[in-house]
């Protein structure tokens, strides 16, 4: 498909993996910490694992860092996307640019995102095709707030707008993307030693390049 194929080739060239890799760097300190923790899992030093599970201290700095993890996934996201925009359109590859935009969006396209949920879960629990429908509806509202300048309910408008007219191939070609997103994730799950998760922060932008190559593609189609 020519949208993993592009974000492929993109994400290969080695000024952008460079780039890439600079924001996806915050998001190694954490890794680290899970890949250590699985280390200890996997070499069996379960008296260690149950002592440090049941200590207080820990679990409660577990909470924070996973805390801490969440929102620097938050910033690191936005922060992708807007790297993304900056290579496809030949910008200023700047790292501290990219944090800039996602200062200035990570609160609304975390809104968009808890919103969005209610949503499917809401189309979901009535019926399945509902659930569907919204999922492709509102598929590129996070792209929206952090490309354009819309907010938390026009870029689900949109987002809708987008698609109508194209439900099928949109919903065809997110399948796809879908399943390669999915073979990835499953390709780092099954790394021994936990190496996947040193590895999934390395490729993480490569999760997001297709959805943002589809997403041009729609918005060129719109105009």
């Amino acid at each position: 498909m020519k949208y993993i194929k592009g974000a492929v080739e993109i994400f290969l060239k080695k000024k952008n993996f460079i780039y890439f890799l600079k924001i996806q760097a915050f998001l190694l300190p954490l890794a680290f910490i899970s890949f250590v923790w699985s280390l200890i899992l996997t070499f069996k030093a379960e008296n260690l694992a149950q002592s440090l599970s049941t200590n207080p201290v820990f679990m409660f700095s577990s909470v924070l860092l996973n805390l801490l993890n969440a929102v620097i996934y938050l910033f690191v996201t936005v922060a992708s996307i807007e790297a993304i925009r900056r290579v496809s359109e030949n910008s200023s590859l700047s790292v501290q640019e990219a944090f800039l935009v996602a200062k200035a969006k990570a609160w609304k396209f975390l809104l968009i995102g808890i919103l969005k949920g209610a949503i499917l879960l809401i189309g979901f629990l009535l019926l399945i095709i509902p659930g569907i429908i919204f999922s492709v509806w509102f598929a590129f509202s996070g792209m929206e707030i952090v490309l354009n300048k819309t907010g938390v309910k026009e870029s689900l408008l949109k987002s809708k707008a987008l698609v109508i007219g194209r439900f099928w191939p949109v919903l065809g070609k997110l399948f796809v993307i879908g399943i390669f997103v999915t073979v990835l994730q499953i390709i780092f799950t099954i790394l021994p030693y936990g190496i996947g998760n040193l590895m999934s922060p390395v490729f993480g932008i490569l999760f997001l390049l297709p959805i943002y190559l589809l997403f041009k593609e729609l918005e060129a189609h719109k105009a």
